[in-house]
């Protein structure tokens, strides 16, 4: 086939020297495409073209050592290859380390590093590295202001994994407020806390997407659970039950709750009239 003889060709490159062509013949070995999978032999590939500086390769032999792609799961040396290949300036690579200094994986946890890595990047106004700025401050004993700057930086891009986490900030710091700053004194539905919270809410909730197309975005983790469009759901129907940035609203509220029920959240069932 064409694919077949273009394989050929890269091989033949990647032999002369090729590094482009090295990492190319590499992602074919590991994914299984046109050739038969054979993992170990696209980490070999990657490899020496990492070991030639490239950065791309680099952060390659990092995702294999990350994810056990042809050699054993190593999250030490994984770091090594992103972190040499985030010197180069690979965007990918960059968020990678980040990531790892912020959860201490491979590595000791620093959420100041973790900063200082993306700040330093040429890619300072990339949605991923504004995203991953966000992540650093909602682990910081919720640096709110900080964190929803970032995140709000993020989603200008219509960036939806910050949108959601951004989502969530607002959700769980109103319900932060309710309880420790308000001391359950009574607040209306035009509190700004409260209200922002609605908002971001509302906005997720109708921007019309598919349950299936929601859970790709989402990489947002809470309380040990991965927010779903339900969770997005069954949230804006207690800001309509309880008038938390918006008036009260019974009806409005029964409709979320069943929505939220109706795409897989048990608990919503509890808020659902029986007639």
């Amino acid at each position: 086939s064409i694919q077949e003889e273009g394989f050929e060709l890269m091989i033949q490159a990647a032999n002369l020297g090729s590094l482009e062509a090295m990492v190319y013949v590499g992602q074919k070995y590991t994914e299984g495409v046109i050739v038969q999978k054979k993992a170990y032999e696209g980490y070999t590939w990657f490899k020496q073209a990492a070991d030639e500086g490239y950065p791309e390769a680099q952060y390659q032999v990092g995702l294999c050592f990350y994810q056990g792609i042809g050699v054993s799961s190593d999250y030490e040396t994984a770091f090594k290859w992103f972190k040499k290949a985030s010197e180069h300036d690979h965007l990918k690579a960059t968020v990678k380390v980040a990531y790892m200094l912020r959860k201490g994986e491979g590595v000791s946890k620093d959420l100041g590093k973790a900063r200082e890595i993306l700040m330093n990047s040429p890619y300072i106004d990339n949605p991923k590295i504004e995203y991953e700025m966000g992540w650093t401050y909602v682990e910081s004993y919720w640096r709110h202001d900080e964190c929803v700057y970032w995140l709000n930086e993020a989603t200008k891009h219509d960036f939806l994994p910050a949108e959601i986490l951004l989502t969530i900030v607002q959700y769980d710091y109103a319900e932060y407020y309710k309880q420790y700053v308000l001391n359950e004194q009574k607040y209306n539905d035009r509190d700004p806390v409260f209200k922002a919270a609605f908002n971001s809410l509302y906005n997720l909730a109708t921007k019309g997407l598919s349950v299936e197309e929601f859970s790709e975005q989402s990489e947002t983790s809470y309380e040990g659970e991965k927010i779903e469009l339900y969770t997005i759901e069954y949230y804006l129907a207690n800001c309509y039950l309880y008038g938390e940035g918006v008036p009260a609203n019974t009806k409005a509220a029964e409709e979320w709750f069943t929505k939220s029920f109706n795409h897989g959240y048990g608990r919503a069932k509890d808020y659902i009239s029986k007639k």
